[in-house]
C-alpha cells in the first residue's frame, strides 16, 4: 500500500499541475485575449490574426489536453487502491453526509 501511495502522489501532482495550467490558460484567454480580439470586429480580427501568427492556442492546448487525459486516467488508476481517495473518486464527495 505504501508503494502505491508513493507512485500515486507524483502522478496526481502532475495531473493537478496540468489542470491548473489549463485553467489559467482558459481564464487568461477569456478575460484578456477575447475582449481585445472582439472589441472592434473588423480591425481587431486583423490585429488578432497578426498577433497569433507565430504561436497560437492551437499549438498550446492539444498537447496539454492529451496530458490531462492521460494524467487523469493514471491518477484514477493509481489512487483507486487508496480507500480515502477511492471514496472521493467514485462519487463519495457528493453524498449528503
Amino acid at each position: 500500500m505504501e508503494r502505491v501511495q508513493r507512485a500515486a502522489f507524483p502522478v496526481i501532482l502532475v495531473y493537478l499541475w496540468t489542470m491548473m495550467i489549463l485553467l489559467g490558460a482558459v481564464v487568461l484567454e477569456t478575460f484578456m485575449v477575447y475582449p481585445n480580439i472582439f472589441h472592434n470586429p473588423p480591425r481587431s480580427l486583423e490585429l488578432a490574426m497578426e498577433f497569433l501568427a507565430i504561436r497560437g492556442p492551437a499549438d498550446f492546448f492539444p498537447p496539454l489536453g492529451f496530458l490531462s487525459w492521460v494524467g487523469g486516467a493514471a491518477a484514477v488508476i493509481l489512487a483507486w487502491r487508496i480507500q480515502p481517495a477511492r471514496s472521493r473518486l467514485d462519487g463519495g464527495s457528493y453524498s449528503v453526509w
